[in-house]
């Protein structure tokens, strides 16, 4: 049986930020769509960044992590 997705999106994130190609590809891997993941976004209250500097303009990525205090 599948593990509920926002304790595996909680899991994949307690290190830190996560680019959100990783999370969306492991998420696959591990059985879910995308629509559970986005609905675990919502509930988890998983905050998006961009990581985009001017030092670094092309190297751009968005990052999901959990709001502070739960990771």
């Amino acid at each position: 049986m599948k593990e509920d997705v926002c304790d595996w999106l909680r899991r994949e994130l307690k290190n830190g930020p996560v680019e959100v190609n990783k999370i969306r590809f492991e998420a696959k891997a591990a059985g879910y769509t995308r629509g559970e993941l986005r609905e675990a976004k919502r509930i988890c209250g998983v905050t998006v960044d961009n990581n985009w500097s001017r030092e670094h303009p092309f190297t751009d990525q968005w990052l999901w992590s959990l709001p502070e205090g739960e990771t």
